[in-house]
């Protein structure tokens, strides 16, 4: 036989070798069915892509967890309960119903969007319950001001956090006979009359924040050698059915703060509390208030009345071109929506600055990582969307998920070396 015609022998062989794998696959739609609806949420054609199917795995992989306990507790003698059922408590997680992942990373400007998708099938369950309820529309650009350098809007779901603790507490229950979760869950939150559970239900609907500079002021620093100047920072916090919560604040604080160091005002059905801080602290021009109204369930806390005044009157963030352009190339609906403008990057020179006044030779390398991590100012984006198949992470950031994942890598050989090097200079 010739080479030419041992190899196409061989060829031949492999061919028929690997046919029951091709024919498995062209029988395999939902396989790439699976993988259409990750792909239709990620961007193509940029510097990363990634894809990894995992349907299927989870009763495995929940099987040999169940092993490598039970051999874990044999070899414990009594350490370590036998007997628990760590499938179920993989469960109560709900990553059963997690199907496949995406990622993908696109140049945008001076950064990158990149994107994640997490493709789930039936009922969110477990932890990804903490993502929120359907999505819905973004209102940020209409609450926070033009002028924000930085702006929240989150839908709280710490609710969820006490259906997992329930579910965990159950499993344990089954396995140990008790339910330590429970207990814990009854404990009165310190000078309050709520528990730790109500305090979670309570925590549940839409939360806003933003951030003000204001360059007029400065920030007080106990520290006098302090070798930069921050400038002022308002903020504000509105949490839409946050009401209940006012009461419970106010004893909170009365249980707490020093005697006339709170004031209540009630004026038109206005309920306002203000922190009265005295000369000699060290919070400046800071004059935290807490607010609510007869007619809403909205809590309001401001730095200051300045801050507060902020909420009702001047142009709106949707008014602002940074962030419109940056808004514009991301969802409009969903659960989580989170900004920075790029005066945020003055914050990141300060930090620096300290730094390189503490140690120079720490202040250039904090420096140099800084300048890879942040690059140069842009605005930055995240958004968080639950779908009808699944929930998307979208964001404008400096760094790719490629570079992310190189960072990642690289950096603790990096600081090893650093480490070591000295030491080895030692023993020469």
């Amino acid at each position: 036989m010739t080479v030419t015609n041992r190899f196409l022998a061989l060829f031949s062989s492999l061919s028929l070798v690997g046919l029951p794998g091709v024919a498995s696959a062209q029988e395999a739609p939902d396989t790439q069915a699976l993988f259409e609806s990750v792909n239709n949420h990620l961007d193509l054609g940029g510097q990363f892509y990634g894809y990894l199917n995992v349907k299927g795995d989870f009763a495995s992989l929940a099987t040999k967890a169940q092993e490598i306990y039970e051999q874990t507790a044999e070899m414990a003698e009594g350490n370590i309960p036998p007997g628990m059922d760590i499938t179920g408590f993989l469960q109560e997680l709900g990553l059963q119903n997690l199907e496949a992942i995406g990622l993908s990373s696109i140049k945008f400007d001076k950064g990158f969007r990149n994107r994640a998708f997490a493709a789930i099938d039936g009922e969110r369950q477990g932890l990804l319950q903490l993502s929120g309820g359907p999505a819905r529309p973004f209102e940020i650009g209409n609450f926070a001001p033009a002028s924000s350098v930085l702006a929240l809007e989150w839908d709280l779901e710490l609710s969820g956090v006490k259906d997992l603790l329930d579910g965990i507490g159950g499993q344990l229950e089954k396995s140990m006979g008790m339910n330590p979760l429970a207990e814990a869950l009854q404990q009165p939150v310190p000078n309050t009359t709520l528990t730790i559970e109500q305090l979670l239900a309570s925590l549940k609907g839409t939360l806003f924040a933003y951030a003000l500079i204001d360059d007029t002021k400065t920030l007080e620093i106990p520290d006098p050698n302090f070798p930069v100047e921050i400038p002022g920072i308002d903020f504000v916090i509105a949490h839409k059915t946050g009401k209940p919560l006012y009461a419970e604040i106010k004893s909170l604080m009365e249980a707490n703060a020093p005697q006339e160091a709170i004031r209540e005002e009630i004026i038109e059905g206005t309920s306002t509390l203000r922190i009265l801080i005295p000369e000699e602290a060290t919070l400046g021009f800071y004059a935290p208030l807490i607010q609510i109204t007869l007619d809403s369930d909205q809590l309001v806390i401001a730095s200051r009345p300045e801050a507060l005044a902020t909420m009702g009157s001047g142009d709106r963030l949707s008014s602002n071109a940074e962030f419109t352009q940056a808004a514009n190339l991301m969802p409009k609906e969903g659960n989580m929506f989170a900004y920075a403008s790029k005066e945020i990057y003055q914050f990141v020179d300060i930090f620096s600055k300290v730094i390189g006044e503490a140690s120079p030779e720490l202040g250039s390398i904090q420096a140099e990582a800084m300048s890879f991590i942040y690059g140069e100012p842009q605005s930055l984006v995240s958004v968080l969307a639950n779908t009808p198949d699944g929930i998307l992470a979208d964001g404008l950031a400096p760094m790719s998920y490629k570079l992310s994942i190189a960072y990642a890598a690289v950096m603790p050989a990096v600081i090893s070396g650093a480490v070591i090097a000295p030491m080895m200079r030692q023993f020469r």
